[in-house]
């Protein structure tokens, strides 16, 4: 499915809808009046909401190539434009996708959290960013690191489901997808991390999520948002390509 049915479709919209919801769940419990440093990480999310946001937004492209193999369209797709040429659209596709999907459902949660909880007053907002390291905030700093929390958090989902996509090829099943966002996350914050000790800039916390990890200067900052977006697109078209040449020609 191209990126324009993919848009107009009402998985799309599901997805969206769904990743909205996830991240209300965090509304749900009332919090004291004064309790600012709580309504401060709302903007970031918890894990939970960072596990459910990365399933609901993969709902929506990362199950392309698994329902093209059940039907062997794959296989026509293949034979008109070549193997490097759909597993490129299938990654290309699947990341936009998830990223509309992602951007759509947090914007809509950022514009409910702004209305019914007001963003913290100058001067507890620069007492909390203070206190945190994080330099001292203005509410002109609160809502741009909003923003920009949510533009990560669509791009760490594209990449997610790149990965997804990359592994659908190994195992075409619809649940296995599904599953697979979590499992991936989980493997990157604790074996990629913890067990192989792999340098920060394979550390999605340290990249994707402003308030835990970031960087001290905007130019390192992009340059492992950069590097990420790079390295695991590139690693998914590539063994995605090489199982599904596989599959074509074996079948």
């Amino acid at each position: 499915m191209g990126i324009r049915k993919s848009l107009l479709s009402g998985r799309f919209i599901i997805a969206a809808i769904l990743v909205f919801l996830s991240w209300c769940m965090g509304m749900t419990k009332p919090l004291p009046a004064d309790d600012w440093f709580s309504k401060f990480m709302m903007i970031q999310g918890t894990t939970t909401t960072m596990h459910l946001m990365l399933v609901f937004s993969c709902f929506s492209g990362g199950m392309g190539f698994c329902e093209e193999y059940e039907k062997k369209y794959y296989r026509k797709i293949i034979q008109k434009k070549g193997i490097r040429c759909y597993a490129l659209g299938q990654i290309g596709s699947a990341a936009t996708v998830t990223f509309g999907a992602c951007m759509l459902g947090i914007t809509g949660y950022l514009g409910v959290l702004m209305c019914i909880m007001p963003a913290p007053e100058e001067n507890v907002l620069r007492w909390m960013s203070e206190a945190m390291f994080l330099g001292s905030w203005t509410i002109e700093h609160y809502i741009l690191v909003a923003l920009l929390q949510c533009l990560l958090n669509a791009v760490l989902s594209a990449l997610v489901c790149s990965i997804t996509i990359a592994v659908s090829a190994w195992l075409p099943h619809k649940f296995t997808v599904l599953c697979m966002p979590m499992i991936i996350f989980f493997v990157n914050i604790t074996v990629a991390t913890y067990v192989l000790k792999l340098p920060g800039i394979f550390d999605w916390d340290n990249v994707f999520l402003l308030l835990v990890g970031g960087s001290n200067t905007l130019e390192i900052f992009l340059g492992k948002l950069i590097f990420n977006i790079l390295f695991w697109v590139g690693l998914s078209a590539i063994l995605f390509m090489y199982k599904v040449k596989e599959r074509y020609q074996n079948e």
